[in-house]
């Protein structure tokens, strides 16, 4: 049922694809017996496409029709990845409030059904808009408590991604030693389970880092690390700019010792 619209999302025919769920949508309902799984599937689809065009409030609509639908045929995985859908949207529209108040309706989810894996995934999305909120030291409590649990469940990505925003934060707190530290071990594991775009950014962080603490020869090798993934990643065009601040470093470096 899903193969034509999933081929056309594919080959970037986001438009196509929209209208192609919502004919899905339709045929399911005029069934005598819909099958409402099959139906959140398509709502959530095609939410995905509203939301690459720039239909954000109808995106919402669709993933908020999946998630009455969840919670009826008692699947609270799929609830949850509703609750978190929406909580994206939000954030990415700066309405953090919003954003952290469907978080927590996810995260009550996960709790009540001892869903720890998903737990850790909305910790640390509440970690990461209370940041983006200025409430750093309720986003560090809020990581912390990610980390942890993904560190239990053996969630290898999750933990790079809670460890590179707690370095952030501790970046941003002028704390760089601490930085430096979580930006190295976020990078160890992306490297590990061969995320090229996760390490690129941890690389970058632990050049920029370092840099601020005079190392200038760490900083220049992470830097082309970073400049190294570049060519490996399908989706980073940081190039250019990571070969301007290595620019930088070399002439700074250049001058203090003058």
């Amino acid at each position: 049922m899903f193969n034509q619209a999933e081929q056309v999302a594919s080959e970037g025919e986001i438009e196509s694809a929209r209208v192609q769920y919502s004919a899905i949508i339709d045929f399911i309902e005029r069934r005598d017996e819909p099958n409402l799984n099959d139906k959140a599937i398509a709502l959530k689809r095609l939410a995905d496409c509203q939301r690459e065009l720039q239909r954000k409030e109808e995106a919402i609509e669709s993933h908020k029709k999946a998630l009455e639908i969840y919670r009826a045929i008692d699947n609270p995985e799929g609830g949850i990845n509703s609750l978190n859908d929406v909580g994206s949207l939000y954030e990415d529209d700066g309405n953090y409030s919003e954003s952290i108040a469907q978080y927590e309706q996810a995260l009550a989810m996960a709790l009540e059904n001892n869903l720890r894996e998903m737990e850790a995934m909305i910790r640390n999305n509440i970690g990461y808009v209370l940041m983006l909120s200025g409430k750093d030291e309720e986003a560090l409590g809020a990581l912390q408590k990610a980390l942890d649990i993904s560190r239990g469940t053996g969630q290898k990505r999750l933990e790079a991604i809670t460890l590179s925003n707690i370095a952030m934060l501790y970046k941003a707190w002028r704390l760089l030693d601490k930085a430096k530290e979580r930006f190295e071990e976020a990078s160890k594991l992306n490297q590990e389970i061969a995320n090229v775009d996760g390490e690129l950014e941890d690389c970058l962080g632990i050049g920029s880092v370092c840099y601020q603490l005079n190392e200038f020869e760490q900083s220049k090798k992470a830097l082309q690390r970073a400049f190294a993934l570049c060519e490996k990643s399908k989706t980073s065009e940081r190039g250019p700019e990571i070969e301007a601040f290595l620019g930088k470093i070399e002439s700074e470096a250049h001058s203090m010792t003058a």
